[in-house]
């Protein structure tokens, strides 16, 4: 029998529909008031909370009311452990001395224990292509050293797929289509080495980027698909958008489902559904500006959730609380928790 241990349970992964889905959150009232009302259905709550900054030193906590409603409910917490404003130089700064790599690993399970986490998840992002190897040697000593404490250690990953009309070079190849920028890390060491990986399936187009889907259907299904030449499906768990965006010439906003609704209605904009990238979208003129918007209600959802089961995925990593359409909700089962009273989570494995 194929098992997850979490919190000291024994979960069986091998029952029929059983899912296992994190969600992030940051300390907005809007975060927590969707925390609240959907914990039932909630397997992980992963705080962006501990920060590292150009010394090394590790800060951050998490907040009061998400420790006690996770006892409460039985929510493993995985905090996401970040580098400061996702800045390559503070990145480099950290990765570039061992000293420092020591430090971070020591003050994040620290701060992990003093929280009374799970374990934790990796995101530093915005690294250049040199730190590659440095980031992986942290990744994997701080996953041996978690381990040791029974916590766990996951890692968020960006997809390496960019658009087919992206021009090659040196560093990059293709597939499916998309232009493949070769990743910085040895993605079966690291998958054999953490507890599964997040992969960041989104920001297809973002700031810098035309207008486009934050996470269209080919780009996603090609993502997933590049990573399980590298990695077990059991290890991967889909990361999803909540948001969209909206642009105007070169200036890009970020929108909540509830933002988009209330533009749709002020704006009386046509919505329609790009036929390929399963997205929905709409546009309007504005103070001499043609805006466009694309972004994630329950159906393009839907169409993420059901690649979740084609390749047999573990679940979901969604990006963020508070941002999503209500909608979503339904399609989402309630966790099978363990019929005990508990009083409290317990450092575990995810």
């Amino acid at each position: 029998m194929s098992c997850l241990v979490l919190l000291g349970w024994i979960l069986p992964l091998c029952a029929a529909g059983t899912r296992r889905d994190l969600f992030y959150y940051i300390p907005t009232e809007d975060a927590w008031q969707s925390l609240l009302a959907n914990a039932a259905k909630i397997s992980v709550v992963a705080p962006q909370v501990f920060v590292v900054d150009e010394s090394g030193a590790v800060r951050g906590s998490v907040e009061e009311r998400v420790r006690a409603l996770a006892a409460a409910k039985g929510i493993a917490v995985i905090p996401l452990l970040y580098n400061a404003g996702f800045s390559a130089r503070t990145a480099h700064a950290v990765l570039s001395d061992e000293g420092k790599k020591r430090r971070v690993v020591s003050e994040a399970l620290r701060l992990c224990e003093e929280n009374n986490c799970a374990g934790l998840q990796l995101d530093f992002e915005g690294l250049a292509q040199e730190d590659g190897a440095a980031y992986q040697a942290l990744i994997l000593e701080m996953t041996a050293a978690a381990h040791q404490r029974k916590l766990a250690v996951s890692v968020a990953l960006g997809s390496p797929l960019f658009t087919g009309s992206m021009p090659l070079n040196s560093y990059a190849s293709s597939f499916g289509g998309f232009a493949v920028v070769s990743p910085s890390l040895d993605l079966e060491e690291v998958g054999r080495s953490v507890d599964f990986i997040t992969l960041m399936a989104y920001d297809h187009y973002g700031r810098g980027a035309p207008p486009g889907p934050v996470a269209g259907y080919p780009w996603v299904e090609q993502s997933i698909r590049f990573l399980l030449q590298h990695v077990p499906a059991a290890k991967i768990s889909l990361g999803i958008p909540f948001y969209g965006r909206r642009w105007c010439w070169q200036d890009v906003t970020e929108l909540s489902f509830s933002a988009v609704q209330t533009l749709l209605q002020s704006t009386k904009a046509t919505l329609r559904r790009h036929p390929w990238q399963r997205a929905p979208t709409f546009e309007f003129e504005q103070n001499g500006c043609r805006n466009i918007v694309y972004f994630e209600d329950r159906e393009s959802l839907q169409e993420k959730l059901r690649l979740v089961r084609k390749y047999r995925l573990p679940g979901i990593s969604a990006w963020r609380l508070g941002q999503e359409d209500p909608g979503f909700w339904n399609d989402v089962p309630i966790v099978r928790r363990p019929a005990v009273n508990l009083p409290g989570p317990q450092p575990g494995r995810y």
